[in-house]
């Protein structure tokens, strides 16, 4: 049987125990109560005849009252203060209780070994001897006192008997009252108390039979363990013999299993830290002018990071300064002396304020000024020529890249997450009613006059042009405006009303509703 069997049989034994244990405690306390006087036992000829058999003393009653019995009759018997009988129940009370009282606390402190994970061989006599111990005695008490019972069973079948358990002195006067007392209140008093005493033979033999399985399980499972326990030291034993370092290496491969645990988390910490080390940035793209840098510029959220990166590498600087198909190329002026109205007859707009204010939003490499304009699209113009056509701007004179105005560089921020940007949004249908662009300034003197009806964001509602909700605010000594009362007794002509029961069978508006 396995080691749940063993538990099982064992915690009904131990139930079984305590029951029992529980009930046997409360019959010896009430059996003390009656010899000491404090339970009344004459309301019945049979409660009183128990009494005169086994629990009379003189401190209590110590006279025969032959009227609870239902005799009548003034010979007075002489009796000894205790008979033996008496003095022999006593003993049986006092002993059992001790025992019953021992049962219960030994069978409660077993279950601490059943409820243990596994029933070693130290458990079985640690916790289940004082058990047993205590059940074997309680069936050994039982059977002596089985014994004395019958005995007085068999000795009030006759008068003489009877007077020879109650020890009377003067049997020739007390013997002819007795034969008129009725068999019954003879013979149940000592077999109740030899039914009480076998448990009825029923439950006497139940606790041999939970003592024997009790004894089987409990050692069945203490041997089990043992011989687990005996087999790997057996198995270890002869692994030594043959390997003299099998100790040695059960230890190092212990040792080696933690070292190569502890390695391996190591290794996966260094990995973690060298791919965010050495893993590049999102490379940016080396070509400003494809159409990820228009996307990115019209649709901010869509590439906030690419939008934010810094572009100062001496590389970037001179693929933008090599001249690219399709490249305007327009004269600027730095000198101070700007053209008269009479030099080109009209009036120049390109003042110096103007020109240093627009080529600090330029990027500027080796005296080139590059600045990137998107197309207005066509739709018989393929998506790979609608890229940007840079322009070119080049000095007359020359000067200095540092003297030209750079656009002041802002640290990156991260980007946020918007659930309703374009990239978010499966379809058209699934992007919010009011598209709203980034917040920018319209009125920026950086863009050209001629280029402002193409910028981005000329094709979308700013941020500042919502209207806001106004609320007017009443102060404290100012008082609501009355609200009118509504007029029950306008009321409207029958004959502009709609009846919906005014209908015809099929269903269409009849008279003047129908059309």
């Amino acid at each position: 049987m396995e080691s749940k069997t063993y538990k099982c049989i064992l915690t009904s034994a131990v139930v079984y125990s305590v029951i029992f244990g529980t009930i046997f405690v409360g019959m010896t306390v009430l059996a003390i109560l009656v010899r000491n006087c404090t339970i009344d036992m004459d309301s019945s000829p049979l409660v009183y005849m128990m009494f005169l058999l086994y629990f009379r003393i003189d401190e209590c009653k110590g006279i025969i009252n032959w009227s609870n019995l239902g005799l009548e009759s003034t010979v007075t018997a002489i009796i000894p203060p205790e008979t033996d009988a008496t003095y022999r129940t006593f003993i049986f009370v006092i002993v059992y209780i001790c025992l019953h009282g021992a049962l219960i606390f030994t069978a409660l402190y077993s279950l601490l070994g059943i409820n243990n994970s596994c029933l070693g061989r130290r458990s079985f006599p640690m916790f289940f001897v004082p058990w047993l111990f205590v059940c074997t005695s309680i069936v050994v008490m039982d059977i002596v006192a089985t014994v004395y019972y019958i005995m007085d069973v068999v000795a009030v079948g006759s008068v003489e008997g009877l007077m020879e358990l109650l020890e009377i002195g003067n049997p020739t006067i007390v013997g002819p009252v007795l034969q008129e007392l009725p068999a019954q209140w003879k013979f149940l008093p000592p077999i109740i108390m030899f039914l009480v005493t076998a448990k009825f033979f029923i439950f006497l033999i139940v606790d041999v039979i939970v003592i024997a399985v009790a004894t089987r399980a409990g050692w069945a499972a203490s041997t089990y363990h043992k011989y687990l326990d005996e087999t790997i030291r057996h198995y270890s034993s002869n692994m030594s013999r043959a390997n003299p370092g099998f100790e040695d290496s059960q230890m190092n491969i212990a040792a080696q299993k933690q070292q190569t645990q502890q390695q391996q988390f190591m290794n996966e910490q260094a990995m973690q830290t060298t791919i965010r080390e050495n893993t590049p940035q999102r490379a940016e793209s080396t070509d400003r002018y494809n159409d990820t840098a228009v996307q990115a510029f019209v649709y901010p959220d869509r590439n906030a990071a690419y939008n934010r990166r810094e572009r100062t590498t001496q590389d970037e600087h001179k693929q933008h300064s090599i001249p690219r198909p399709n490249t305007l190329v327009i004269p600027v002026n730095y000198n101070n002396d700007r053209p008269t109205s009479q030099q080109n007859g009209r009036r120049d707009d390109y003042n110096d304020r103007e020109i240093e204010s627009r080529l600090s939003h330029y990027t500027s490499t080796n005296g080139v000024v590059i600045r990137s304009v998107e197309p207005l699209k066509d739709e018989n113009i393929s998506e790979k020529q609608q890229s940007l056509v840079p322009i070119r701007v080049l000095p007359e004179i020359n000067r200095s890249v540092s003297e030209v105005k750079q656009r002041p560089k802002v640290p990156p921020k991260p980007p946020k997450h918007n659930r309703h940007s374009f990239q978010n949004s499966s379809s058209i249908d699934e992007r919010p009613e009011n598209r709203l662009s980034a917040k920018v300034d319209r009125n920026s003197s950086n863009v050209a006059e001629e280029l402002r009806g193409q910028l981005p964001w000329s094709y979308f509602k700013a941020r500042d042009d919502v209207p806001k909700k106004a609320f007017t605010e009443l102060k404290e000594d100012e008082e609501l405006p009355p609200v009118p009362i509504p007029d029950y007794t306008l009321h409207f002509p029958k004959s502009k009303r709609i009846n919906l029961n005014d209908t015809d069978g099929d269903g269409s508006w009849s008279r003047h509703d129908q059309r």
